[in-house]
């Protein structure tokens, strides 16, 4: 055997682990059947010819090329100017279905972009291969971003233009929590109190007293609140002077009773 026929197999068998080898990681396909499709985009975000299809997460084909379209339209007549042309492997094509969705996704912490198809319904018919499909455009970062910064632009124009009614508005809801602690405190206050107990405990009976008369007076019962009337007095001859007028001054309210 010459030395050029050992260089020739040598090179021979070199090229065949490299095709093996790069098959097997998933590179080239140059066995198995795919069935193709189109999917067509305004937006993709990055996703390339090369790029991986996945299905249900299994990676089950590739993107083979990515055509521009400017004076296409679907059906519907909606214009779609990106077509991804995508190939699909015989096994996972049966689980797409007219109602499939298509997404473009992003894989792990270095950003790598792919198309995610998700399965449709049995009872949907499948995807005839070569149909144009409409796939679900991804949303854009810098769009969100920009208008970000136009809302938070207005927020502040709103704040400086009305800085002093925002300042005034601020104080009113301060001195509002203020207020509404004094009053819970004055609540507590009284119920802890025993010298109060009975003071309170006599305006709960005449309110259900008060009640009652009304009632009697809508009804037009004239006996009934007559009755009612006179106990609602006997009962406001109960109330001490000296409770009431005791309650009112601790509290700082400033009145003069007279009963």
């Amino acid at each position: 055997m010459t030395s050029q026929t050992k260089v020739a197999l040598l090179f021979l068998l070199a090229t065949l682990s490299v095709v093996v080898f790069v098959s097997f990681l998933g590179q080239f396909a140059f066995f198995g059947s795919y069935k193709r499709v189109v999917v067509a985009y305004n937006f993709v975000g990055g996703l390339e010819q090369g790029s991986h299809v996945r299905l249900m997460g299994v990676k089950v084909g590739k993107v083979e090329k990515v055509e521009f379209r400017p004076d296409y339209k679907s059906e519907a007549g909606e214009e779609v100017k990106l077509h991804i042309h995508i190939k699909v492997s015989e096994k996972a094509w049966p689980v797409i279905r007219e109602d499939s969705d298509y997404f473009i996704n992003m894989a792990g912490i270095i950003g790598e972009k792919y198309l995610e198809i998700s399965p449709g319904g049995s009872a949907s018919p499948q995807v005839t291969p070569g149909t144009i499909v409409r796939g679900t455009d991804p949303p854009r970062v810098d769009q969100l971003i920009s208008q970000g910064y136009a809302l938070a632009g207005k927020i502040l124009s709103v704040v400086e233009d009305n800085e002093s009614s925002v300042t005034s508005t601020i104080g009113s809801i301060s001195d509002l929590v203020v207020g509404l602690n004094k009053v819970l405190g004055t609540i507590d206050k009284i119920s802890q109190n025993k010298e109060y107990t009975g003071l309170v405990t006599q305006i709960s009976t005449l309110s259900r007293e008060m009640t009652v008369l009304l009632k009697d007076a809508n009804k037009g019962d004239i006996k009934s609140m007559l009755i009612s009337m006179r106990d609602l007095l006997k009962k406001l001859e109960k109330i001490e002077e000296k409770e009431i007028r005791s309650f009112l001054q601790e509290e700082g309210i400033k009145a003069r009773v007279s009963l």
